[in-house]
């Protein structure tokens, strides 16, 4: 018994097969990391991704990415909630080579300041995704942290 296929299945197949690499090539693009200096919006999810976290309110403009130093810069401003102001005094990145523990470069408490965080360029993507935790302090004396996420986006 000889099976033989017809022109329409070799036509369908070969529509898939294209569709496939076709998909393969433009997720590869997308997922392409940072070769040089990069502005990036950072933003910050709550943890479980159902809207902005309030450490987000303490970001105060886009992020920059060395890639001499393999650093990401954040500029930083006081949390303003209701009457109660705070700050984020440290952040923990969890990063394909471990977790990853700045302090801010808070000199004194609610004033604007920057952090760096060393993420290694090969993790820098646009739209990439980390699970972050804060350190917060709060002018009524409260210290305690967050649970996060932070999410690139590169900005042309």
């Amino acid at each position: 018994m000889e099976i033989t296929l017809r022109k329409p299945v070799i036509k369908k197949l070969a529509v898939l097969a294209a569709l496939v690499i076709l998909s393969l090539l433009a997720f590869s693009l997308n997922a392409v990391a940072v070769t040089t200096d990069q502005n990036i919006d950072v933003t910050f999810l709550k943890a479980d991704g159902s809207g902005t976290s309030m450490a987000d309110a303490a970001v105060n403009g886009d992020a920059s990415y060395s890639i001499n130093d393999q650093t990401l810069t954040i500029p930083l401003k006081p949390i303003q909630v209701g009457p109660i102001t705070g700050y984020v005094t440290g952040i923990t990145v969890q990063l394909a080579g471990g977790p990853v523990t700045v302090s801010t470069a808070q000199t004194a408490p609610y004033t604007a300041t920057t952090v760096s965080i060393p993420i290694p360029s090969g993790e820098v993507q646009d739209q990439a995704q980390f699970d972050v935790t804060f350190d917060i302090y709060m002018s009524t004396g409260s210290h305690g942290t967050a649970d996060a996420i932070m999410n690139f986006d590169f900005v042309n």
